[in-house]
């Protein structure tokens, strides 16, 4: 694979530091290229990066923020972020988001929530990236999005801008919870319920692990 290193494992014999060189002499291993391609770049989250809902209620709005977020990227060949994405060389993007650790500050509302999501049987929201698509300074990203144990196609936008030597990514797409199997919770005896559609806003920074 392009961008990846190649490992080739030799079994049944060994070659001592001598007989490795009488070996290159006559050919019998190819010498080392100087000209091997990098290995695969490890891309991760920097500070700054963020996660949070807000949404509405028969008594006011709320938000809740994502105390965790883990993402796991691909990518093939080498290069800065910008020229990675600009290339189509970003290969896979897995982004979980803990349940349990969506907080809005006000207990009530946190475990209603959290139960309406079934966070007993499914602990993340999880998404992952199928494809995208990249021009000047914006991205259209297609995956799939699971939310209490139902998955669902998405489509999400953002913008994309170098922070330094890093990447930042942004972006809010709406969702509606019924979509997923979430009645939407009540509670303070049923006075309060909360509005079916939700604002999903994100800030990714992306940096290459050095």
């Amino acid at each position: 694979m392009n961008g990846m290193r190649q490992i080739v494992a030799m079994t049944g014999w060994h070659l001592g530091a001598g007989s490795l060189a009488v070996a290159l002499a006559l050919g019998w291993l190819p010498a080392a290229r100087s000209d091997s391609p990098p290995s695969a770049p490890t891309i991760t989250l920097g500070p700054g990066s963020q996660l949070w809902v807000e949404g509405d209620s028969t008594l006011h709005k709320y938000r809740l923020d994502a105390k965790e977020l883990r993402i796991a990227m691909l990518a093939s060949g080498g290069g800065g972020l910008s020229d990675l994405v600009a290339h189509g060389s970003i290969k896979t993007l897995d982004v979980h988001v803990p349940v349990r650790g969506l907080t809005s500050g006000e207990s009530g509302l946190d475990s209603n929530m959290r139960a309406a999501m079934k966070e007993d049987q499914f602990h993340d929201i999880r998404f992952q990236m199928d494809s995208y698509q990249s021009s000047a300074g914006s991205l259209k990203v297609r995956g799939r999005l699971q939310i209490a144990g139902v998955e669902k196609p998405i489509e999400l936008e953002a913008a994309a801008a170098t922070d330094g030597s890093a990447l930042r990514v942004t972006g809010t797409t709406r969702l509606l919870l019924t979509d997923y199997g979430i009645k939407a919770p009540k509670f303070m005896l049923g006075t309060m319920t909360v509005a079916d559609a939700v604002d999903v806003h994100f800030v990714l920074r992306l940096e290459i692990a050095r």
